[in-house]
């Protein structure tokens, strides 16, 4: 299945039982780390917080490890949660003999092998910023696995967002206050969410019992932003 992250992250808060497999892709941390504290949450419910401890491979994956990780049944926790940080192998700009080519496609095979048979005890998120739709990896774990895509906001694209966000603390910006954080944002190619995330968590302490937020309150909080 490929998914938006909005679309994502509103089904995962519905939905009881998270997917297996998971590839976020895209340039905006607020989704990778929405998406990675919800499914923590999800995944290690009723486990006590100090063993809710997901196994980490960075960049140069061991492969043989990898699988080990995925198939070995947990005995602790009921499940097995494993995050994969921006994996060298989906590298698509580098540039390598054709024997080290050849190995390079086994290996990428191999892993996407992997991901597409997780037993339903184990649970893992995939983060990189590029995926390239041609290959094999993308092709088949959109089949099999969920890929989200999670691409940086425009600030004319910010209103479903702000709702969102405004909808958390009980409270909803009117007309005028979305209208000048959109208008902030506006010099920015991109809306910075996890500082944007950050303002409004201040806004709704200034705000306090008031639950309709205004132009003269974005300007208050944000003002240094």
């Amino acid at each position: 299945m490929i998914i938006t992250a909005e679309k994502f992250l509103k089904t995962l808060r519905q939905d009881e039982k998270a997917p297996n497999l998971i590839v976020a892709w895209g340039d905006e941390a607020y989704y990778k780390d929405t998406i990675k504290d919800l499914l923590t949450e999800k995944i290690f419910a009723g486990v006590a917080q100090e063993e809710r401890t997901p196994q980490v491979f960075s960049q140069s994956v061991d492969l043989s490890q990898l699988r080990e990780s995925i198939n070995t049944y947990p005995f602790f926790s009921g499940s097995n949660f494993i995050i994969i940080t921006d994996p060298k192998l989906l590298d698509q700009e580098k540039k390598e003999s054709e024997k080290a080519s050849e190995k390079h496609k086994d290996e990428l095979k191999t892993f996407t092998d992997i991901l597409a048979d997780i037993p339903e005890y184990s649970y893992v998120l995939c983060f990189c910023l590029k995926l390239d739709k041609r290959k094999i990896f993308y092709k088949t774990l959109s089949q099999t696995g969920t890929v989200v895509e999670c691409s940086s906001l425009k600030y004319y694209s910010l209103k479903p967002w702000l709702d969102e966000q405004a909808a958390k603390y009980g409270a909803r910006f009117d007309y005028k206050a979305t209208s000048l954080i959109m208008e902030y944002m506006s010099v920015t190619e991109t809306v910075p969410l996890l500082l944007l995330e950050g303002e409004i968590a201040k806004l709704s302490i200034y705000a306090g019992k008031r639950k309709i937020w205004k132009a003269e309150d974005v300007a208050a909080i944000f003002s240094q932003l």
